[in-house]
């Protein structure tokens, strides 16, 4: 389940932040972050929030 990808997701989270700037800060694409948020959440490591302002 933890592999470079995910690992890089978990480190640079230390508080809320979007999707896409999550993927800015590791040089991602957006979708690939996305995929790997999904799978950190079906194992209930993160949560997950949609904002819609």
């Amino acid at each position: 389940m933890l592999g470079r990808g995910r690992a890089a997701v978990l480190r640079e989270l230390g508080g809320p932040l979007t999707t896409a700037g999550l993927a800015d800060r590791l040089g991602l694409a957006p979708s690939t972050v996305s995929e790997h948020l999904s799978v950190l959440a079906e194992a209930g490591v993160v949560t997950r929030h949609r904002d819609r302002d």
